[in-house]
């Protein structure tokens, strides 16, 4: 098993704004770009990335949000290397 390695990631901002009778919360960090063709994959328990591990904590995230009828979003912005949209 290879060691999973977080030194890529040096900020991680949350910010939130109201929206109508919601809220959004956004989770940026400056990691690695989350490629499309894993966009759908990265919520499914024990999802293996090579170059990261385990993928565990956003199914767990996911499951959550999805309890109270909520939404987590993937977006990319140039500047960071993955926005998550709760």
């Amino acid at each position: 098993m290879d060691a999973i390695q977080h030194e890529h990631i040096q900020r991680v901002e949350v910010s939130w704004q109201n929206v109508g009778d919601h809220a959004e919360i956004y989770v940026k960090d400056s990691g690695q770009v989350i490629l499309d063709e894993l966009k759908d994959k990265i919520f499914t328990p024990f999802f293996i990335i090579k170059d990261v591990g385990v993928c565990l904590g956003l199914f767990i995230v996911y499951s959550m949000v999805k309890e109270f009828q909520g939404t987590v979003e993937v977006k990319q912005e140039a500047s960071y290397g993955a926005v998550f949209c709760i």
